[in-house]
């Protein structure tokens, strides 16, 4: 019986996608179908799937207009209400589906759970482990400093996503459509990650987020500026105050740098949001870097270090 979808777009994705098939085979959560969205691929990565030996696989054709398009068509196109998202060139570990399953069968009032990851390079060497926010809170708020989920170790409920809006992007460019549905789909339920590593997330060159990294990083930047104003609705603010966001989506392109008084400005901004969603200091859940994202544009300029 099938249960979930796990939902991986493939683009010429044939280099790893051995390690990554091989990683669904060895899922100890049997119950899903693979649904393959071939976004035009011209090397053997469909060969690469139909050899496998997973008992459900469909095969569709994407639209080839960009990541955001070819996923909004997988949601649409899977048949259970559970969808896990897989990329071509990473590796889930053999715990993750039944993990993830039995967390949104648990918390209903869920609509999506991610989990911590580890990095590794092109050759599957571990660069670093990533951790990430573990609370609804704690999520809420990095939603104001940057995307606190990863991408391929998510599994979300399609009526959910569809209910925000599913995957968009307005044109077939680089776009951070992850960290675009998760602002929109937070407001729809509850959004967790949980603390086990689930993933293993590979970095490379030919990857978008390191191919497009300046373009993602400035629309993120669009993106944070309107999780802040979103959540200060109904905050009355101090003309101070109303400048730092601004500053957040209309800093120099060419410098990127920000001022000290600027980055205390701001800092001022996130105390404030801080409280807004009920979350205190000392809990767990969020990594200190919330707090000094804004020095760090003070001393680099982050358009080129950003990941």
């Amino acid at each position: 019986m099938v249960r979930a979808t796990v939902l991986l777009p493939v683009r010429n994705g044939g280099r790893w996608l051995e390690e990554t098939i091989q990683s669904l085979e060895d899922q100890t959560f049997k119950e899903f179908e693979l649904l393959v969205i071939d976004d035009g691929s011209t090397d053997n990565s469909i060969e690469i799937i139909k050899r496998s030996n997973l008992q459900h696989i469909r095969i569709i054709p994407g639209p080839q207009q960009g990541l955001a398009r070819a996923l909004a068509l997988g949601v649409n196109e899977a048949k259970t209400e559970i969808i896990f998202r897989q990329d071509s060139d990473d590796i889930s570990r053999p715990s993750r589906f039944q993990l993830q399953y039995n967390f949104l069968e648990k918390n209903k009032d869920h609509v999506a759970v991610g989990s911590n990851i580890v990095l590794i390079n092109e050759y599957g060497k571990k660069i670093k482990v990533v951790k990430k926010p573990l609370t609804n809170n704690a999520i809420r708020l990095s939603l104001t400093v940057e995307c606190p989920l990863i991408h391929p170790a998510v599994a979300f409920r399609k009526s959910a996503v569809l209910a925000a809006g599913n995957y968009w992007s307005p044109s077939s460019d680089p776009f951070p459509e992850d960290f675009h549905l998760w602002s929109r789909l937070i407001k729809r339920g509850e959004i967790a990650n949980i603390p086990s590593i689930l993933v293993m997330y590979r970095i490379h060159d030919k990857s978008l987020s390191q191919e497009h990294a300046i373009t993602l990083f400035k629309v993120a930047l669009t993106i944070t500026e309107k999780n802040i104003n979103d959540e200060l609705s109904s905050t009355k603010l101090s003309k101070k105050q109303i400048n730092a966001i601004k500053i957040l989506g209309n800093r120099n392109e060419d410098k990127g740098k920000i001022s000290l008084l600027q980055a205390i400005e701001i800092l001022k901004i996130h105390v404030i949001l801080k409280r807004k969603v009920g979350y205190r200091f000392w809990q767990k859940g969020i990594s200190f870097k919330f707090y000094l994202r804004p020095f760090y544009w003070v001393l680099k300029n982050p358009n080129m270090n950003y990941k």
